[in-house]
């Protein structure tokens, strides 16, 4: 389903953010 791929690429982008601003936490 269309929505299900819109949920899953949503999270893996939530999932990006969230790994970017903890890897910019470390490198402060």
């Amino acid at each position: 389903m269309a929505l299900d791929h819109i949920k899953a690429v949503t999270t893996r982008q939530y999932v990006n953010d969230f790994t970017a601003e903890f890897n910019a936490t470390l490198l402060v």
